[in-house]
């Protein structure tokens, strides 16, 4: 069994500004390890806990590589008053909320697209992410029961997760995952990856009868492959 110890997070600086870092023992590794994840934050990993201390040290030996690395990195925009974060493509300020008893995030369009928040300061970042969790919900399962009708097939559940590796995933029972951060995306990306995932409930590979299954349900995917190999990594720095 491969033995995972939990990541030790820490700070890093980077020409006198805090950089996330994040130290990892792994089993599987054969060495230590140096690399930018899809936040922006450095992560380094050693072989066992016992080496994790030469670990930092790697990494400061590293330094100049690493800056390099987080110049195209994008930069972790946390989910707290002040910054803006996109839903469904646009921009939203996210404010606190004057209103004392307000427990939730509210999305607003107008005058300016706007997230309010109320409730204690340390509960702001989790009542925001619960909103963009909701709202990828109503969302995916719009788009789910449009295309599983369009295709005769039945779809299972819908679970709502934030993997890194990947966008969604369909089983064998044709439950459905998908990433919450996809709500942020524009619209488009988040019809394509319903309809990717949709697509496997037929096709459970991506042969070619696939993409043309998935070109029954939207009509042109190209710009929404595209958009998220271009600005994919972005959704993960939100909430950083």
């Amino acid at each position: 069994m491969t033995n995972t110890v939990q990541p030790l997070a820490t700070s890093f600086m980077i020409d006198g500004r805090p950089v996330p870092l994040r130290l990892v023992a792994n089993a599987r590794a054969k060495r230590l390890i140096v690399r930018i994840d899809r936040s922006g934050a450095v992560v380094v990993t050693a072989p066992s806990k016992r080496l994790l201390p030469k670990a930092l040290a790697f990494a400061e030996s590293r330094k100049d590589w690493i800056r390099e690395q987080l110049k195209t990195a994008p930069c972790p925009a946390p989910f707290a008053p002040g910054f803006e974060i996109p839903v469904r493509g646009v921009k939203h300020l996210i404010r606190r909320a004057d209103n004392p008893v307000l427990r939730s995030a509210q999305i607003v369009a107008a005058p300016r697209p706007t997230i309010h928040v109320g409730g204690d300061a340390g509960q702001i970042a989790r009542r925001v992410r619960e909103r963009l969790v909701r709202e990828a919900r109503v969302d995916f399962t719009y788009w789910t029961s449009e295309f599983s009708e369009i295709l005769n097939q039945r779809r299972g559940r819908i679970s709502l997760r934030d993997p890194r590796s990947r966008w969604g995933s369909c089983n064998a029972k044709g439950d459905l995952s998908f990433s919450w951060r996809l709500v942020m995306a524009p619209p488009h990306v988040l019809e394509y990856v319903a309809a990717h995932e949709c697509a496997h409930l037929v096709h459970m590979d991506h042969s070619p009868a696939f993409w043309r299954t998935v070109g029954r349900l939207v009509e042109d995917m190209e710009p929404a492959k595209a958009w998220l190999r271009e600005n994919g990594a972005r959704l993960h720095a939100y909430g950083s």
